[in-house]
């Protein structure tokens, strides 16, 4: 759904799961350029050889990022985030539980974080329409809880789930989407988790049927957000 932005189109991947995404992308879309950086990698077998490997591979991940940003790209799309922001933390760290105060220790590493997805993005939104995409994994939400004699404090699951990666995520963005497919009906749905300036569509759930039926192309990025902010969808395509 993400490649169905305008392009041209930067995707900026782990190497999860997007064997032939693009190629099957661009045969439903002629004519537009979807170009790849693969920032995937595997831990090395200490801290010090992990932190090596992660930043061979971090610079050159950034700098595509602002590259597409400010020369060429139309939409960037992050897949995952949560793998973005592991790959920083292991090259700064070697590892993801570092030792010591983590507020001193995750200053200089959310500040990158921070100023990649928010301050280059927002630094641009008065000169160039650009739209930046970052596609999220899910995990169980917990709680603690108190029980039995004596008390002990555990954490159970609660029944939701969240979204993975940097916290600070889902206040930047102006549009928030959960994504799955049914089992029952085999067809992608997405629900309006946050809806910009419209609050009162977060909730509706959207399939390629349902935004036929009132006008828009499908499931796809400018119908969806035509949908949202009410405006036309050949906006959105632009």
């Amino acid at each position: 759904m993400a490649l169905t932005a305008p392009g041209p189109i930067a995707h900026i991947h782990s190497a999860e799961k997007v064997a032939g995404v693009a190629e099957r992308a661009k045969i439903a879309r002629p004519g537009v350029t979807i170009r790849q950086h693969n920032f995937g990698f595997k831990p090395g077998a200490n801290e010090q050889e992990t932190a090596n490997l992660a930043r061979a591979k971090w610079g050159p991940m950034k700098n595509a990022f602002n590259d597409a940003l400010n020369n060429w790209a139309k939409t960037t799309i992050l897949d995952t985030e949560p793998d973005g922001w592991v790959l920083r933390r292991y090259s700064k760290f070697g590892t993801l539980n570092p030792q010591g105060d983590l507020r001193d220790l995750y200053t200089v590493v959310n500040a990158d974080w921070r100023g990649m997805l928010k301050m280059s993005y927002r630094a641009q939104v008065e000169t160039l329409k650009h739209n930046l995409i970052t596609i999220h994994t899910e995990k169980d939400e917990y709680k603690d809880i108190v029980e039995g004699t004596p008390p002990k404090k555990k954490s159970v699951r609660t029944g939701r789930v969240r979204m993975e990666g940097n916290k600070e995520v889902k206040y930047w963005a102006d549009v928030i989407l959960y994504c799955w497919r049914d089992i029952t009906d085999m067809q992608f749905w997405v629900r309006i988790e946050k809806g910009w300036f419209r609050g009162e569509v977060e909730g509706i759930e959207l399939c390629d049927a349902t935004l036929q039926d009132m006008g828009y192309s499908g499931l796809t990025i400018p119908a969806l957000l035509a949908f949202i902010t009410n405006t036309p969808e050949a906006e959105w395509a632009k």
